[in-house]
C-alpha cells in the first residue's frame, strides 16, 4: 500500500499501520506509520537506522536464505517474512552461536548492501 492509502485507514481504524514497499521510502516520525516491511534487497544498514531513530521496527521480505536471515540479523531487522518459518526459526534461535559477521558482511557486499 502507498502511504495515501495507509493514512486513509489509520483514520477510521485503530489497527497498526505501516508500510509495506519494495522500495525504500522516506522514513519519518508520524504516527501513521508503525512500521516499514521492505524488500530485502533494499535495506541496509543506513535505512535500519533511520526506522530505529524514529521508534519504528523493520521487516524485511522475502528472506529464504540462511546467509540472507543472519545478514537481515547484522544489519538490525526486527523480523522477515519468508517462504520457510520453520527453518527460519531454526536460524535466528541459534544465529548467536554461529553468526560469522564475515559471511554476512561478504552477503552485504554481494548484494550491494552498504554503509554498515
Amino acid at each position: 500500500m502507498n502511504q495515501n492509502v495507509i493514512k486513509r485507514i489509520y483514520q477510521y481504524t485503530s489497527l497498526t499501520t505501516g508500510l509495506l514497499s519494495p522500495v525504500k521510502n522516506t522514513v519519518d516520525g508520524n504516527k501513521i506509520s508503525k512500521f516499514y516491511a521492505i524488500e530485502y534487497s533494499k535495506v541496509d544498514a543506513h535505512l535500519s537506522s533511520q526506522i530505529r531513530q524514529h521508534n519504528k521496527d523493520l521487516y524485511s521480505w522475502t528472506v529464504n536464505d540462511k546467509l540472507d536471515v543472519e545478514t537481515a540479523y547484522m544489519i538490525g531487522v526486527n523480523g522477515v517474512i519468508t517462504d520457510k518459518p520453520r527453518e527460519t526459526r531454526t536460524i535466528l534461535e541459534n544465529i548467536s552461536e554461529k553468526l560469522t559477521y564475515r559471511r554476512a558482511f561478504i552477503s552485504m557486499i554481494l548484494n550491494q548492501q552498504s554503509d554498515i
